[in-house]
């Protein structure tokens, strides 16, 4: 036990001046009487009277001692240390997908937390401070360190699970830039343990970790989907199906084109935790493909058994190559999917070319040769000598497998006297070939363009003359359909929607499963991104007339769907256990000595005021 206000046992002396009227209490005057039958009473009375004897079998005096005592450990406001000590005490709580898993009596893992934080809360001391911090995807501060109790369970009250996969070292990051502001000993975790290690993260406070203590809870779900090209106008779609070790049933994964169901197919427990299924679907449309687990057993987690994938057109890649560029158009000519388009007006996902003019034709991807883009313009010299490719990135897209070994430049590309090439990266670009005397493949995204530039024209090289120049070539054209969509799709996940391309500048409004909107700007080249997207399901883009775009999105999380409990988690040459004992606050006694006062009171009341027999009842 410990005390808050010390200072008040000075109360105890109190005890000295209530013994004093004790000592006071009979004062009898000298009189005389008629007879000496009394003396022996009287004789009796000055023995009891006397200071020692005065405490013998005085039962009021020892009551009134002791609630003397208690009133005055009342006032010192005594205590016992809970686990979780300390002024302030930030609280970390878990609500990614996994913490929706409820059990069979329809409780979520984040209800049977919220139970805990109530309990916890409505039990620590009046000046004690909480701050709660929710993660999900991200870390955010749903409560700051505050004392006021209903102003913490409003907090916890409105917590909810997100679809989206955990990102705990967020949370540890919000709480450690906590640290610079205010000052604790501890921080409360609470989580049904499926969080990653941090083994990057210098842990700078203690963590006391609490874990759902629950039975084991089965779960089935889609984990992963994407579609590859097969053929002209189909797609192969691939479905990974994930359950955890306690589920004991079957399930029957539909899959719907545009909501129409095409396909069928049964998982069953026991084969394998993961399995993959495939199945054909037709792309000679954009659709929407859904995949849907129906079982026929307990599942404790709804959200993971559907997923969303957009399919887009099965259709050629648009290419457009100059004239002065017949080489490329050759080589292109020979690969199958693809279509040369001459109209610069027309639909182009990949452009080639030799002039900055044809630079700004919209395309997905773009190779430039032989012209320097007008902002490193001025960092490069040229002059009338041969000099050769020394260097290369080897795990570039359209590098790979490729080898510029022994490439002669007739001109050599120089940076100008007092420029470095970081001044190059300073705007944006990649390099990803150097020449003797300066980088001469560069990279740069644009938002809406992926580009490289070659600095030099392939046709003042020997890079026509090698079998990487037809590789390079291939793999453009393999990287471009990659960008366009046409080669692999993947599902979406949840937590952010993808990047949509709409026109600049303009307000859009985007409204998800909940029926919820957020009005959002996009940027002056036409992009929209950054959307929150929390819940599973479809979100509608509408410019304010009609809807424009629609984009689905899925958990998609192997992690989440096992509902793994991992019993600690390892960080940088450390790691935390789950805690053995459940986070307890410091616990107030002074309510309850105050009480146990209270009692003492009315007994001695009743005692020596309202029972038969009582002093004050002989008196009457």
């Amino acid at each position: 036990m410990n005390f808050n206000i010390p200072s008040s046992a000075w109360f105890f002396f109190l005890i000295i001046p209530l013994i004093i009227f004790y000592f006071l209490k009979l004062r009898r005057n000298r009189m005389e009487i008629p007879s000496l039958l009394l003396w022996q009473q009287v004789l009796e009375d000055s023995r009891v009277n006397s200071p020692f004897q005065r405490f013998k079998k005085n039962l009021l005096l020892l009551l009134q001692l002791l609630i003397l005592c208690l009133l005055v450990l009342a006032a010192m406001d005594p205590f016992t240390i809970g686990s979780s000590t300390g002024a302030k005490v930030p609280i970390l709580v878990d609500c990614s997908a996994s913490m929706g898993a409820v059990n069979d009596r329809g409780e979520s893992r984040l209800d049977l937390v919220k139970e805990k934080l109530t309990e916890l809360i409505n039990g620590k001391p009046g000046e004690q401070e909480f701050s709660i911090i929710s993660y999900s995807n991200n870390a955010r501060r749903a409560c700051s360190f505050s004392s006021n109790r209903q102003v913490l369970l409003d907090a916890v009250k409105k917590l909810k699970v997100d679809d989206v996969e955990g990102n705990f070292e967020d949370a540890l990051r919000l709480t450690q830039a906590m640290t610079k502001s205010s000052q604790f000993g501890e921080v409360l975790l609470y989580s049904d343990g499926n969080i990653s290690d941090v083994p990057t993260f210098n842990l700078s406070f203690k963590l006391n970790y609490q874990k759902i203590k629950e039975e084991n809870l089965p779960n089935i779900g889609v984990s992963k989907m994407n579609a590859v090209r097969s053929g002209q106008s189909s797609w192969m779609v691939f479905i990974q199906i994930d359950m955890n070790q306690f589920f004991k049933g079957s399930a029957e994964l539909q899959i719907y084109q545009n909501g129409d169901k095409i396909g069928t197919d049964k998982v069953f427990a026991g084969d394998k935790l993961s399995q993959r299924l495939s199945f054909r679907v037709d792309g000679s449309k954009e659709s929407v493909i859904e995949a849907r687990l129906v079982t026929d057993s307990f599942d404790s987690l709804k959200v993971d058994n559907s997923a969303f994938m957009s399919l887009k057109l099965a259709r050629p890649l648009d290419v457009f190559i100059p004239e002065s560029l017949d080489l490329i158009t050759t080589i292109v000519k020979n690969i199958e999917g693809v279509k040369i388009v001459n109209d610069q007006s027309a639909h182009i996902d990949l452009l080639f070319t030799d002039s900055k003019e044809h630079f700004t034709i919209p395309a997905k991807t773009a190779i430039t040769f032989g012209y320097i883009p007008e902002d490193i313009e001025p960092f490069y010299e040229t002059k009338s000598e041969q000099s050769k490719i020394i260097d290369w990135d080897k795990t570039d897209l359209i590098l790979q497998h490729t080898s510029l070994d022994d490439v002669l430049l007739i001109k050599t590309l120089t940076l100008k006297t007092g420029t470095r090439p970081v001044e190059i990266e300073k705007k944006a670009y990649e390099i990803v070939s150097y020449g003797e005397k300066a980088p001469v493949i560069l990279k740069k995204n644009y938002g809406d363009k992926n580009a490289y530039h070659f600095l030099f024209n392939y046709f003042a090289s020997t890079l026509p003359y090698k079998i990487a120049f037809p590789i390079m070539i291939t793999n453009t054209i393999n990287k471009a359909m990659a960008d366009a969509g046409l080669s692999e799709i993947s599902g979406n996940q949840t937590g952010v929607l993808p990047e949509v391309y709409l026109e600049p500048s303009k307000e859009y409004s985007v409204t998800g499963p909940d029926n919820k909107s957020i009005s959002v700007t996009t940027s002056e080249k036409g992009v929209l991104d950054g959307v929150p997207a929390l819940i599973s399901g479809t979100y509608k883009i509408s410019d304010g007339a009609e809807d424009i775009h629609n984009i689905s999105v899925s958990l998609l999380s192997q992690s989440e769907t096992s509902l793994e409990k991992l019993n600690s988690v390892k960080f940088n040459e450390m790691s935390v256990s789950v805690s053995e004992e459940e986070a307890q606050t410091d616990k107030s006694l002074w309510g309850l000595v105050t009480l146990i006062a209270f009692i003492f009171l009315v007994l001695e009341w009743w005692f020596y005021q309202k029972r038969p027999g009582s002093l004050s009842r002989s008196k009457a």
